[in-house]
């Protein structure tokens, strides 16, 4: 009988606010894509996944220092050395936003290049989804700003305030969603992004202003930016692996796909993954410091692996009973039955890819908790060299779903292999 601990209550709290943060943003989602396919057809949401694939892969190739910086803003934390977290919280605002400007002009220039790799330049919507692009290019150096400012955040271990910023900011997205996207159609929804990351940014700076963090200090620029740039590599290194996966199978998807439709499905079935992946993903943001914090004592350090996992395969059970339950809440947002019987064929699959790579997902945090970022690189360079192979196979929909769900069937075993030699 599954026992709850004095660990699992602590797991749980540190759980709630992430889990918060995490669910809104794949609502929101949802609510977008709706609104979207109500406009006439369901292959608008095209439009949107394209010029969402350039910034996320974009976005990809610079989002290390977020992840290298909070865990050094939470050593300066906990010495209370205030100035210097204020210092390199500044370094780093100050590189992002040139590096997003620099981006954010590249972008609106060369916007039907960069496109072009993720949709064809034949396709009837292509000059539609430059448009939609170019207007969400202009908000890039402020979402770079934002990740910084909320990595810092979490590193001084306020997670309440970033959740509570992160659910206003996702609520005003719903907002100017329901109005613009009603009034002007799918640029609506660039705009709407615009809009809502600028929120994010004002709240941010409210945050920063009560901690009395808006300090114009830039001392040590260079001696920090070099520390973080080393310290990132391996993080780097991963991130453009995974970017390469990424477009590999999304390009793979434009070419199979002649009408939209499957693009269409796919959102959709990435939609239900978000939902999925929420409590998975919650527990992977507190594995690492759950894991730092009793890494010294081997015997407690196994009873947090075993909690982790014990608990992942409680969340697996019970998903997997909602999404049988819950699969006719699919036709609420397309009528297209072509799209319809893609995402139902998918659905069992999404189940079992979720579950897996929800467990990968954990194991990875418990091993960064561990301070093993090395494995991950090295897995990042096996997915690829299976994807770069494979990805040609796949003549359907479901055959790309096949097989990131079998990179993750490599993936798992080689975590729990190196997982239990540490």
């Amino acid at each position: 009988m599954f026992k709850l601990l004095p660990l699992d209550y602590e797991i749980f709290n540190l759980v709630k606010p992430a889990a918060l943060t995490l669910i809104i943003t794949p609502i929101v989602g949802i609510i977008n894509s709706y609104l979207l396919s109500r406009l006439g057809s369901v292959t608008i949401l095209t439009i949107q996944n394209a010029a969402n694939q350039v910034f996320t892969v974009t976005f990809g190739f610079v989002a290390f220092l977020p992840l290298v910086i909070s865990p050094i803003i939470s050593k300066f934390n906990s010495k209370n050395e205030n100035n210097k977290i204020i210092e390199l919280m500044n370094n780093s605002i100050i590189l992002y936003s040139i590096l997003g400007l620099i981006i954010s002009i590249a972008l609106f220039i060369y916007s039907s290049y960069f496109l072009s790799f993720f949709i064809s330049i034949d396709s009837i919507f292509f000059l539609e989804t430059i448009n939609f692009l170019r207007i969400k290019c202009f908000i890039f150096p402020i979402m770079m700003i934002n990740s910084i400012i909320t990595s810092v955040l979490k590193g001084m271990m306020d997670f309440k305030s970033d959740m509570r910023n992160n659910i206003k900011t996702q609520f005003m997205n719903i907002f100017c969603d329901l109005i613009l996207i009603n009034l002007i159609g799918i640029n609506g929804a660039a705009i709407s992004n615009v809009l809502s990351e600028l929120f994010c940014f004002y709240g941010n700076l409210r945050i920063l202003k009560k901690r009395e963090m808006i300090k114009f200090t830039n001392s040590n620029f260079f001696p920090n930016i070099w520390s973080l740039l080393k310290n990132g590599f391996f993080v780097q290194i991963r991130s453009t692996v995974g970017n390469f996966n990424y477009y590999y199978l999304n390009k793979q998807i434009s070419i199979i796909d002649k009408t939209g439709l499957i693009t269409a499905a796919h959102i959709l079935s990435c939609r239900v993954l978000e939902i999925l992946s929420i409590s998975f993903s919650s527990l992977s943001s507190v594995s690492p410091v759950v894991m730092a914090k009793y890494n010294s004592d081997q015997k407690k350090a196994n009873v947090v692996i075993k909690r982790f996992l014990g608990w992942a395969f409680i969340v697996t059970i019970i998903q997997t009973m909602i999404t049988y339950f819950s699969y006719d809440l699919i036709s609420y947002f397309t009528n297209e039955l072509f799209v319809l019987n893609q995402i139902y064929s998918i659905i069992p699959l999404i189940v079992i890819y979720s579950s897996i790579s929800g467990f990968s997902l954990i194991i990875d945090g418990i091993l960064q908790g561990k301070n093993e970022f090395k494995l991950q690189t090295y897995l990042s360079f096996i997915s690829l060299t299976v994807v770069y192979f494979l990805i040609g196979y796949c003549y359907k929909l479901i055959h790309i779903w096949y097989l990131i769900t079998l990179i993750f069937c490599i993936r798992v075993p080689l975590n729990i292999y190196f997982l239990s030699k540490k």
